[in-house]
């Protein structure tokens, strides 16, 4: 008989699909399930060189046509199949439509995210103290056997040859070990400090010869500096100097839980953003630094405006991360 198998869905946002990789390996370790992941094409490189995962199967276009034909593959290749959405849109119910497989989903908690943004944080149910990758697990597990935070922490894994050519690559930008990897992006602009901010806090470490880069995806950069790699690494790219970073500091955003599935030294700042969305990360090598402010939290995703003049983040001053950052690199 066939080993049964798990296929987990996620097809975006970068963190979000990140953070399937330790629900991922406890099942593979744990459980002794055969993982298979289901994501969009982009997204897919994280889960290379993962022993704890089967096949990684892409969509590209995500059409009807596209569905099916995957869809086909799947029911063939993997008889014993439990699908679990931990997505829930469109294109994850016609996978289980078109696969006839035994499914479950997630715990969203669209209602109860809801109400505890309309209320300020009054209305806060159990499941909301929860992690995201403990609600991925609540597709698997009842709340009574749900694994332990620790236990779901996302993973990755790195070939050493990506590490060689990451090194290369710092030798060429004349950047030493140890170094701090900075990742100033967010999805929306009311997640990151405003650029002078950023520029205030890289020149703090320039001026104490602390070497940095710069690394992250962006339609425009929020700093002047020659170490700035902007664009200028693909995911895997990313994950291997992110590995090599004494320290990475951090929005809330997908590289930061990247830098947190390295086992990295992190700083991160959290501004609109609320512990109950689940995304915080957390361990002995998390800093995380937020503000109490009382228009907090202002939305579950981010917004282009801000009503208060970004005071979450703007109470974070540039000389605390620096000092906080300097602390812990030359620990």
């Amino acid at each position: 008989m066939s080993k049964e198998t798990i296929l987990l869905i996620r097809f975006s946002s970068l963190g979000d699909v990140a953070l399937t990789s330790g629900l991922a390996r406890y099942l593979a370790e744990e459980e002794k399930k055969q993982v298979v992941i289901l994501t969009k094409k982009i997204f897919a490189p994280l889960f290379k060189e993962n022993p704890f995962i089967q096949e990684v199967l892409e969509i590209k276009k995500g059409n009807v046509k596209e569905l099916l034909q995957l869809s086909k593959h799947i029911r063939k290749k993997y008889p014993h199949l439990t699908i679990l959405d931990l997505h829930q849109n469109l294109r994850s119910f016609l996978i289980k439509l078109f696969t006839r497989k035994s499914h479950k989903s997630y715990a969203k908690l669209s209602v109860a995210r809801r109400l505890y943004l309309l209320s300020k944080g009054k209305l806060k149910t159990p499941k909301l103290k929860l992690s995201v990758p403990q609600r991925y697990g609540l597709a698997y597990y009842s709340l009574d056997n749900l694994p332990p935070a620790r236990a779901l922490r996302p993973q990755f894994f790195l070939h050493p040859e990506e590490i060689e050519e990451a090194k290369k690559l710092l030798t060429s930008l004349n950047i030493s070990s140890p170094f701090v990897a900075i990742h100033p992006y967010a999805s929306y602009p009311t997640k990151t400090w405003p650029g002078d901010y950023w520029q205030k806090y890289i020149a703090l470490l320039e001026q104490a010869n602390i070497p940095f880069i710069i690394l992250g995806r962006s339609a425009y950069s929020l700093v002047n500096t020659k170490n700035d790699l902007t664009n200028k690494s693909n995911l895997r790219q990313t994950l291997a100097l992110l590995k090599l970073a004494k320290v990475v500091v951090s929005t809330d955003s997908g590289p930061l839980h990247l830098a947190w599935g390295l086992d990295k030294h992190i700083i991160t700042l959290f501004g609109p953003s609320d512990s109950a969305w689940g995304f915080f990360p957390y361990g002995n090598k998390v800093t995380l630094i937020q503000e109490a402010v009382s228009c907090r939290p202002c939305s579950l995703h981010g917004s282009i405006n801000c009503a208060y003049n970004l005071q979450c983040l703007k109470k974070i001053k540039p000389k605390k991360i620096y000092q906080l950052t300097k602390d812990t690199f030359f620990l």
